[in-house]
Parts: structure tokens; C-alpha cells; sequence
């Protein structure tokens, strides 16, 4: 372990708020490893993509809940939750965290529970993909137009009970009025601070626990909001770093109500975390005071664990596979927050399963929005029998199917590369992905060694290179390797944002 930092009392003590992908899981067990201590707050979020299960467990991952997996009854092979990372109801945490046992949060009934959670994903969007997964458990995946005007109805209705049971407990309080002035001043300094136009009607859920906050702040010399949970600190007058992972790409510029959480919670960040090279852009536009670059954190303790026969079964015989693991999400739009161009990848490997001698497979994993679309274009192109569905992979197995593979496909959309690529790099994989040469150079040192592609003619050629010349394909598998742990190691993560908590809690 490298040597403990410190001020000139105490070990730094860092709260991470927010988990969406793990990021605020994995950035907390490489600060402990370099002596920073960290709290990580998970509230109200149960998706397994963001529980530390999902990226340090070995399980049976086939047929599992993903919006509400029930990890007590998962044999998860001795793999135990570290007692720094707080998951649950955001007032049961913050109670804990506050230290106050009789806090009414503690003994939440089922309805204080609901309300709760409106609150804490007022407008992040993760309310709304709550809702829509409830809804379909009730009415089952054939009724996805009822489920869809159920979500679009609850949403707004969910929005008013929060104001409402806000206004109410408010109003019982002695100190109630006092509340609201505190609301209206704060919400004043910040509009001053940002230029934002955050309106109190948007920003009253975020107050719900204001005090609780105050209290929790006070125990930390830095804090990360990760996402737009950046609202947080920033209501309660605590500096903060916010950490964007895709989140500035287009959100703070959409005129909303999420749009202009976003853009306050950005604009008055004490420093910015920029992981997505194409966003220094949009960080331009914003005009942010203080941005870093700093690459995704990626868990580099990898166990050997051995993938279902669901997943292995038809790629025994195979010369030449194709792993395509992001989520499937294309049409039309073209949105930037989103799209994965998984079309282009699909006509491009039947372009070039057409032209090759070798035996080839894509791998797909079942996740997204636009599976369907994918399988219809896949019947269409008549690959059906060249292509293997999985299921999504827990991050140990995932490193065994990109280790398995050739060439690993990521997203083709939006000129950037997130942790999936960062994943194959690590294992020294070929792998395509659509990147902008500016913006990459302003962040690294040296250009990532990805394979650019644009277009299904793209995808074709590269993979056809790939698949004739071995010695070209092991040059490209060293040199990922190689760059990886010169450039998005997990040692330079740490160097960096240690680097920065010593700034912020100066």
C-alpha cells in the first residue's frame, strides 16, 4: 500500500455519492488502498450494475433481477459488501452516517420509503426506469404500451407528492417557515453563483434531508457527487467535486428541469472530473472554472471464473470471434446520449463474414433498448446462425469473454471511449470503436491504439485485416496492453485524484 496521506491531524476522509456503473465504488477502494478514507452513499439505487457484487463477486448471473437482484440468497463464493459502501433508503443512510440512532429516518414505513426515493431520483432518470420495471412486473413485457402511459402518468404525480409532502412536513415543523426562507436564500446565492435558473419547484425534493446533509458533510474533508449528486453539497454550501461520466454530453443543455439541475450542479463545482475526452468540449461550453481529465476507473483485480455453457457452447469451434458487449441502442435520432451504432456493427460484420474463409461469430449480449430492432436486422441480413446472444456479464466474467475473444467491437456513436474499451485495452484485445482524434489528444499524452471506424464499410475492412493478419493483430494486442498501463492505469487514476481531494481540502 503506498503511504498514507493525510492533513495534520487525520487521514483525509472522502463521501462519494451516487454509483451509477460502479464508479464511485471502484474510485473508493483505490483512494483506501492509498490511505484516503471513503464512505460511498448508494441510496434508492439497486441496480446490479451499481453494487459492488457486480464487480468483485462470482455468481450465477443466468435469469437474475437486475433492477432488484436478491443478493442474500446468491451464493456469492465468501465475497462479502465492504461496511464503507451505504446502500439502502437515503435517510436510513444518512441517519447512520449522521450518527443519530433515533432519527425518525431510521423506522421508515413502506409509503416514507416511496416518497423517499421520489426524492432522491426527482429528476435524475432513474425514477422514471423504477417506475417503468415496476409497471412491467405488474402487467407483464407484452404490455409495453400500457406500461409506457403508466410511467409517463406516475412520473409528474410522483413529482407533485414529493412538493406536497414536503410543504406538509414543513408546515407541521416550528421552524417551518424558517425552512422555506433558508430554501429561497440558498436557491438565490446559487442562481448568482451559476447563472442558472434553478426554480424552487424543481429544486425542493433535493431539501427533503437538507439537514441530515449538514450534519453528514461536517465528517468529510471531500466530497464526490457523482453524476447530478453533485445537488447535494451544493444546496448545503459544501465544496465539492463533480465526477461526469457522459452526463455534460448533452443534459445541462437541454432546458428542463434535469437540464438545469445539471448545469448548476457543474457550473458552481468547486473542480470537475471530465472521464468522457469528447465532453471537454461541452465543459468548454459551459465554461466550468476548475475541469480535470481523468480516465474511468477500472477494476484491475480479475479472477479466473468460468463462463455457463450459454455462453461458450457455440464458440468452441470458432477461428475468429467477434465480441459486440455494449447495450443495444440505435435509430433514427442518433442521440448522443445514447446511441451505440449497433446497426453498423451488425451490417459490418455480415459484410464481412460474406467475404472471409475463416470461422467467425459475433457475440451479443441481451441489454438495451433496440434488441429487438438488432434481431430483426440480423433475420434480414441472414446471419441468425453466425450470431450468439448472452446474457450481461458481471465484470469477472466479462474479462473472461473479452480474454476469450479476437477482437472486441465498442460503440461506434459518439467519438469517445468509456470503460468497456478501457476493459479490452487492459486485456490487451484488437478492439474498434469510433474515436475523435482532437479531443483525445487534449486528455492523453499518446492517442489510445483503438481501430477508428465510422461506418458498416469500416467495421467489414478492419475486421477483415484483423482476421488475415495475425502478426498485424498481435502488434495492435501489445501495444493495447502497453498503453493501457501507461496511460488508464489504475495507479494513475489514484495519483490523480489524491491529488485533487488534496486540493479541495485544503
Amino acid at each position: 500500500m503506498n503511504k498514507r496521506i493525510s492533513s495534520s491531524e487525520r487521514p483525509y476522509k472522502v463521501l462519494h455519492i451516487g454509483n451509477i456503473a460502479n464508479n464511485a465504488y471502484l474510485n473508493a477502494k483505490l483512494l483506501l488502498r492509498h490511505g484516503v478514507e471513503s464512505d460511498v452513499i448508494c441510496a434508492d439505487y439497486y441496480h446490479i450494475m451499481g453494487a459492488p457484487e457486480w464487480e468483485d463477486a462470482v455468481f450465477d448471473f443466468e435469469g437474475i433481477d437486475h433492477f432488484n437482484p436478491d443478493w442474500a440468497n446468491l451464493d456469492l463464493q465468501g465475497f462479502q459488501r465492504p461496511n464503507w459502501f451505504h446502500s439502502g433508503a437515503l435517510g436510513q443512510i444518512l441517519a447512520e452516517l449522521a450518527g443519530d440512532a433515533a432519527a425518525p429516518e431510521q423506522k421508515m414505513g413502506r409509503l416514507s420509503r416511496i416518497i423517499g426515493t421520489a426524492h432522491s431520483h426527482a429528476f435524475g432518470g432513474t425514477l422514471e426506469l423504477l417506475l417503468n420495471d415496476a409497471w412491467t412486473k405488474l402487467f407483464g413485457y407484452k404490455q409495453k404500451s400500457l406500461v409506457n402511459l403508466l410511467t409517463r402518468v406516475s412520473v409528474p404525480i410522483l413529482h407533485v407528492m414529493c412538493r406536497l409532502h414536503f410543504y406538509a412536513e414543513s408546515a407541521l415543523k416550528k421552524n417551518g417557515g424558517d425552512r422555506f426562507a433558508k430554501i429561497r436564500v440558498t436557491l438565490d446565492q446559487i442562481k448568482r453563483r451559476t447563472k442558472c435558473d434553478l426554480r424552487r419547484s424543481e429544486a425542493v425534493p433535493y431539501f427533503f434531508y437538507q439537514a441530515l446533509w449538514e450534519r453528514v458533510f461536517k465528517k468529510y474533508d471531500a466530497v464526490i457527487g457523482y453524476s447530478i449528486d453533485g445537488i447535494y453539497p451544493l444546496i448545503c454550501d459544501k465544496k465539492y467535486i463533480a465526477f461526469e461520466h457522459g452526463t455534460i454530453r448533452k443534459i445541462p443543455f437541454v432546458d428542463d428541469a434535469l437540464g438545469r439541475i445539471c448545469k448548476a450542479v457543474y457550473k458552481a463545482a468547486d473542480k470537475v472530473i471530465i472521464t468522457n475526452c469528447d465532453n471537454v468540449k461541452a465543459a468548454k461550453k459551459l465554461q466550468l472554472k476548475d475541469y480535470r481529465f481523468i480516465p474511468h476507473p477500472i477494476n484491475e483485480e480479475v479472477q479466473k471464473v468460468q463462463l455457463p455453457p450459454s455462453c461458450t457452447e457455440r464458440l468452441n469451434e470458432q477461428e475468429f470471434i467477434v465480441f459486440h458487449p455494449a447495450r443495444h441502442h440505435w435509430d433514427r435520432h442518433r442521440d448522443p446520449s445514447w446511441e451505440k451504432g449497433n446497426d453498423k456493427i451488425i451490417a459490418g460484420f455480415a459484410r464481412f463474414r460474406k467475404t472471409t474463409s475463416v470461422k467467425t461469430v459475433l457475440v451479443l449480449t441481451e441489454w438495451g433498448l433496440t434488441i429487438e430492432h438488432s434481431r430483426r436486422l440480423i433475420k434480414k441480413l441472414g446471419i441468425e446462425d453466425a450470431v450468439v446472444w448472452i446474457p450481461v456479464l458481471p465484470n469477472q466474467h466479462m474479462i473472461e469473454m473479452i480474454s476469450l475473444s479476437h477482437v472486441v467491437v465498442d460503440q461506434i456513436g459518439v467519438g469517445a471511449f468509456g470503460s468497456l474499451a478501457a476493459k479490452s485495452l487492459m486485456c490487451g484485445k484488437a478492439t474498434l470503436c469510433h474515436i475523435d482524434p482532437e479531443p483525445h489528444r487534449a486528455c492523453f499524452d499518446v492517442i489510445p491504439p483503438l481501430i477508428s471506424v465510422e461506418s458498416h464499410v469500416d467495421v467489414a475492412a478492419r475486421l477483415q485485416q484483423l482476421a488475415s493478419d495475425i502478426p498485424y493483430r498481435n502488434s495492435v494486442e501489445n501495444e493495447s496492453r502497453e498503453w493501457y498501463l501507461q496511460h488508464h492505469s489504475n495507479r494513475l487514476i489514484a495519483e490523480r485524484l489524491v491529488g485533487l481531494i488534496k486540493e479541495i481540502a485544503a
